[in-house]
């Protein structure tokens, strides 16, 4: 399991957002910043680190039901589209998983 892996775990399972200060490995110290006020619920910050980690890519967010929110990050391009949704109490925290998922994703592909 990658650090990456971990902190979305740890994202997911609603883990105490001080442990995530550990993750400095997968992002830089700005990232980071955004990351623990996406997690506790900022849609701005949630907003600027989909930016830094994958610009250009379109996102979108709905409650589908009450108390429950869908947020997805995609990208299109003449080969393929990638796309990635997530579910979670706040519509910052869905991004935030659906980002870091995606960015991952991205990571992954660069090997």
């Amino acid at each position: 399991m990658t650090d990456l892996d971990r902190l979305i775990a740890a994202v997911r399972s609603k883990e105490k957002m001080d442990a995530l200060l550990a993750s400095r490995e997968c992002l830089g110290l700005h990232d980071r910043r955004n990351l623990l006020k996406a997690a506790d619920g900022s849609l701005d910050a949630a907003l600027a680190l989909k930016e830094a980690l994958l610009p250009g890519w379109k996102w979108g967010a709905h409650e589908p039901k009450p108390g429950t929110f869908r947020a997805y990050v995609s990208r299109w391009s003449a080969l393929r589209i990638m796309s990635f949704t997530e579910e979670a109490p706040t519509p910052a925290r869905a991004l935030l998983l659906a980002t870091l998922r995606a960015y991952r994703a991205t990571q992954e592909t660069k090997k």
